[in-house]
């Protein structure tokens, strides 16, 4: 999150004696590929050079619980082998008081140095943690990254030390001459993937941006020039919708047969995807993720950045964050023509059935949900309710209803926009009501009780009524169909719900 996390507090400089130019804190990583002649299993080593302390003044390490994006505990810390600390070559003791902590207290105000070294972990649900192959290595920040407490505002380096014949690195940081990584504070250096070694890039500029297509893991024989055109047609269709890009460049990591399923960065996401799979499904999954660039990643919770990486963070709104992106990644697929308006329908339609399904949806609201993911389901409900589903009816609900009562004027897409000029970065996040408040101004103070009814209440959420603004109704086996007396009012309502105008 190099601008998010930055820009919502105060940055602090510290440097190291005798040389101001550079970060007090500075990170070294080298990846240990799996050996075959002594049959070496991976592993990374991890380096910290800590300038700025005080003698006698203790020092705590600690490693996050969970990682920006997945909702779940998942203790890091747990895979940390042989910390070490050292201060002028003397090692310097080290006690444990809790799980993810570390202390240690520096004799003088010198530099002092942390080691350990990282096993290849298990991946989480959306994305590989720690992964180094024998050709590649691939880093989540949150999974390697052990960050000094209370210090996590300052600037960063990082050098990466590549095994020998291996390709070069690629992470969405700033890069100095000398081929070393800078960011302006730990948020920003654990929201950007790390990938070294064998892949194949692909790259374009559009409208001044820059973006990078990696393909790695089994990537051989993919088509390689399908992910260019998907990215190129999916950033077109979200900054139309949003009237402008809030970042300057863009990596997508595609993990051609890898684990796991997507994670959203600031100005990055990891995807694993079937090799060749580039259909409508895969259209709507990388929709979802890059639209995480405006919806999460700056127009995000207040707890959402800078982040607490001791626990996990509760908000009410987990349903707008995850499940409107998904409302809004398939509108972005129909947008770009990467699917047609009879997908549209019939994956809406299906989204619809599923939700008629979810029995826990008279017994748990999805603000309810959201604030209790962490006891919930593999971070992606509570209770039986998803995240996703709830959130992508109600943004179903909310845009439609919005259009109706506006006469076209304004939808979700106001409402989005009109939240990232009020709450991205450099300001804070928005509140509990932050959501609620700018429906109101969207559609006027009758949107209040309308959304307090989708997501603070469990009342049936009014799909057929709301269907009915635009000309459609659900058929007996559940389709979406023409209503009967759709109007021309109700036909070009529709035609600006599907397609903005």
């Amino acid at each position: 999150m190099l601008a998010l996390a930055s820009a919502a507090r105060p940055a602090v400089s510290v440097s190291l004696p005798g040389d101001p130019a550079r970060p007090a804190i500075r990170y070294t990583l080298t990846p240990r590929p799996p050996s075959g002649a002594d049959g070496a299993a991976p592993s990374t080593r991890v380096e910290i050079v800590i300038g700025g302390n005080r003698a006698g003044v203790p020092v705590h390490l600690a490693m996050p619980v969970w990682t920006p994006g997945e909702y779940r505990l998942q203790n890091h810390a747990r895979y940390v082998r042989g910390l070490r600390v050292t201060s002028g070559g003397a090692a310097l003791a080290v006690s444990h008081p809790a799980s993810s902590v570390w202390v240690t207290t520096p004799p003088d105000e010198a530099p002092i140095v942390a080691s350990y070294d990282l096993p290849n972990t298990p991946p989480g649900i959306f994305t590989e943690n720690v992964d180094v192959r024998s050709r590649t290595a691939f880093y989540n920040g949150s999974a390697t990254f052990l960050y000094v407490v209370n210090r996590t505002a300052e600037p960063v380096e990082l050098t990466v030390r590549k095994p020998e014949g291996w390709q070069d690195v690629l992470a969405p940081l700033d890069r100095t001459d000398d081929g070393v990584f800078t960011a302006p504070d730990y948020d920003a250096l654990v929201d950007a993937p790390i990938l070294i070694g064998d892949r194949v890039e692909r790259r374009l500029t559009l409208a001044g941006r820059d973006y990078t297509i990696a393909y790695y893991g089994n990537h051989r024989g993919a088509d390689y020039s399908a992910g260019a055109s998907l990215l190129r047609s999916v950033a077109e269709a979200a900054t139309e919708y949003m009237g402008g890009a809030p970042y300057e460049r863009y990596v997508l990591f595609l993990d051609m047969d890898g684990r796991g399923g997507g994670l959203e960065h600031a100005n990055a996401a990891r995807i694993a995807v079937p090799k060749g799979a580039w259909g409508e499904s895969t259209a709507r999954f990388v929709a979802h993720e890059f639209f995480h660039l405006w919806n999460v990643k700056r127009i995000r919770p207040v707890c959402l950045g800078p982040f607490d990486y001791s626990r996990g963070p509760e908000t009410p709104n987990l349903w707008f964050c995850e499940g409107v992106t998904e409302y809004v990644a398939g509108a972005l697929a129909l947008r770009a023509g990467l699917e047609g308006e009879a997908h549209r329908l019939d994956g809406l339609s299906q989204s619809i059935a599923a939700w008629s399904r979810t029995s826990w949806r008279r017994r748990v609201t999805a603000d309810a949900a959201s604030r209790k993911i962490w006891s919930g389901d593999w971070g992606s409900s509570y209770g039986g309710v998803s995240i996703y589903l709830s959130g992508e009816m109600i943004g179903l609900c909310l845009d439609l209803r919005l259009l109706h009562v506006t006469g076209g004027r304004a939808g979700l897409r106001e409402v989005l926009r009109d939240m990232m000029a009020r709450y991205a970065p450099p300001k804070p996040g928005y509140g509990d009501d932050g959501i609620r408040d700018a429906v109101m101004r969207a559609g006027g103070p009758e949107m209040g009780p309308f959304y307090d009814r989708l997501c603070r209440t469990m009342q049936e959420l009014p799909i057929k009524e709301c269907l009915g603004y635009v000309g459609l109704t659900l058929d007996a086996g559940g389709g979406l169909v023409i209503a009967p007396g759709d109007s021309s009012a109700t036909r070009s309502l529709r035609r600006v719900w599907l397609y903005g105008k």
